[in-house]
């Protein structure tokens, strides 16, 4: 067979001839092609660095707004129905106490406390995004009125000295812990959820936009020297004049970054003390209604002090509640929950006067003991660990509110910022370039 011969008149080689590179690329092979490919190659990576950092200050700040106009007032408002509904039902309980003639400072507290669950629920409802939230509202928003309702009917019969009063005030009770208090509970875990991981989001930091800068900062440098090394010119002002517009978008945009991350992690410990102080809050005012509901009761309010016992041991010990608010409190906390918790040991205290009153068949004096009537009764500590733990959820919520804040303004205005130096850059790389460019035509 015969071997295939190569034409005569080609000159090029068949194995160059394979490598050829096409027409439209040859001009790079050439000067001033490769200095014109590297011009292209930077403006293009700092182009793309500004579209980085610009989109993740962008997210960062989207994320920070959704912290404070929807997280925050969501989160409070399924607080607020927690802690509104708790006090409701611990001070009707203990306005039976006080005999037929109800004190109008708690009718008015009791009052209160329905509104403020009532206008939390609607804040709530206005922007629950459905399924476990949503589900709360409602189981909560049906069973107020029902709730409402079978108090005033045991009023209107306890002003008549009729005994029914009392069955009709155990089974608003029964209805506020078994279905409310429990629907309450569950509507702030879902949104102290929602709102940890928009804080999460808003204070991570953007380690791409980041390593895109430092990496368009690094492509510049050896730019200048490969170009510093090739034409023996030490300085080219328009790289100078990049490396300047990158390295200050990349200082500006670390800065932000690190600074509404660290505003960030303050606000989530914040949140972190609202919750702790609120459980524990709630968990005191419960315990304040079994124990009232254990006198109204009249020698059946052994269930009720069972359940007090149950709350009080949440409460206490190095796993409990007041623990865990003390180790979560801050220097602007602590003096709100030491004194919360020096009430406490001192409700226990006059708690166990009260029970035995009561066991020993001094009913009167157990009234007494429970209504603030006697000084070395339970209302007084029981009122201070409500009003300080109160005290310290304020504060835990406006620092949460002032460094989320903070945080969004560290990033205020920052894809403009970054947008521009970037851009700014990208041009000054046309212009390094251009003259030696022009040296080769």
């Amino acid at each position: 067979m015969a071997l295939p011969t190569r034409d005569p008149r080609s000159t090029t080689p068949p194995v160059a001839r394979s490598r050829a590179i096409p027409p439209r690329f040859a001009s790079l092979r050439r000067p001033p092609g490769p200095l014109i490919a590297l011009a292209a190659v930077l403006a293009l990576l700092c182009l793309v660095s500004g579209l980085l950092g610009a989109l993740d200050v962008q997210h960062r700040r989207a994320a920070l707004d959704d912290v404070l106009q929807r997280g925050g007032p969501l989160t409070g408002a399924a607080l607020e129905s927690y802690q509104s509904i708790s006090d409701a039902d611990a001070t009707a309980a203990g306005a039976f106490l006080v005999g037929d003639v109800e004190p109008p400072q708690s009718r008015d507290r009791y009052r209160t406390n329905i509104a403020e669950a009532s206008a939390a629920l609607g804040t709530a409802a206005s922007g629950a995004a459905g399924g476990g939230s949503a589900a709360a509202i409602t189981r909560i928003s049906t069973h107020l009125p029902v709730y409402t309702g079978i108090i005033e009917t045991a009023r209107a019969l306890n002003r008549r000295g009729l005994p029914q009063g009392a069955s009709y005030l155990r089974e608003a009770s029964a209805l506020a812990h078994t279905i409310m208090l429990p629907a309450a509970e569950e509507l702030l875990r879902q949104e102290n959820a929602r709102l940890a991981a928009a804080q999460d989001d808003a204070a991570a930091v953007g380690w791409v936009a980041l390593g895109a800068g430092v990496l368009a900062l690094a492509a510049l440098v050896a730019a200048q020297v490969h170009l510093a090394r090739g034409t023996r010119r030490i300085f080219n002002r328009g790289l100078l004049a990049a490396t300047a517009c990158v390295l200050a978008a990349v200082t500006w945009l670390a800065i932000a970054s690190f600074s509404a991350a660290s505003h960030g992690a303050a606000a989530r410990e914040s949140t972190g003390q609202v919750e702790a102080f609120a459980n524990a809050r709630v968990m005191a005012l419960q315990a304040r209604a079994d124990e009232s509901l254990a006198l109204v009761a009249r020698g059946n309010g052994r269930p009720y002090e069972l359940a007090y016992a149950d709350k009080a041991g949440k409460l206490n010990g190095e796993q409990g509640l007041f623990a865990v608010a003390t180790n979560a409190a801050g220097d602007t906390t602590r003096p709100a929950v030491d004194k919360a918790v020096q009430a406490w040991r001192q409700w226990q205290d006059h708690h166990r006067d009260l029970r035995t009153a009561d066991d020993s068949g001094d009913y009167n004096l157990a009234v007494r003991l429970a209504t603030g009537a006697d000084p070395k009764g339970t209302a007084e500590p029981s009122t201070v660990v409500d009003q300080e733990l109160a005290a310290a959820i304020g504060v835990a919520t406006e620092r949460f509110e002032a460094e989320s804040r903070s945080a969004r303004d560290a990033v205020a205005g920052g894809e403009l910022v970054v947008a521009v130096l970037m851009g700014l850059a990208a041009l000054a790389v046309g212009f390094g370039f251009a003259p030696r460019i022009r040296e080769f035509r």
